[in-house]
């Protein structure tokens, strides 16, 4: 025998159930009910919070920095209570975030680089505009 406490609310969702699965002709199961938690989330999958929350966390804010961003600009705003570090933790976490880490380039000599005739053209300019250069 089960040692946990029936209640009234726990009797009338399951007869309400059964009722449900006889109107529908189907044979009433016991077992857990799967269901999606994504109605009790706080930070939605698709909404403004949480882009905003990935832009944080790609620009390399700390999860502290994001809570307090998202406080101040969205919750404060819609009169919603503040949420904690682990809430946007595990909205991040949940969202299939994946930050695109950029790869370190050496320095190099190698004319034919776009980004390195870029930077001789701005110096050059920089220079004319000085007098540097005549």
């Amino acid at each position: 025998m089960l040692n946990h406490k029936v209640t009234y609310a726990t009797i009338k969702t399951v007869i309400h159930a059964v009722n449900e699965a006889e109107e529908k002709g189907e044979q009433y199961n016991a077992g857990r009910k799967t269901y999606t938690k994504e109605a009790h989330r706080k930070i939605q999958k698709d909404s403004f919070e949480m882009h905003l929350l990935t832009k944080f966390k790609s620009a390399g804010s700390s999860y502290k920095t994001c809570t307090a961003a998202i406080n101040a600009q969205c919750r404060a705003s819609k009169n919603l209570p503040p949420l904690s570090v682990t809430s946007i933790y595990n909205a991040i976490k949940l969202s299939n975030h994946c930050v695109n880490r950029t790869k370190s380039i050496p320095q190099s000599n190698n004319n034919n680089l776009i980004w390195r005739q870029a930077r001789y053209n701005w110096f050059t300019q920089l220079l004319y505009r000085t007098g540097g250069l005549v």
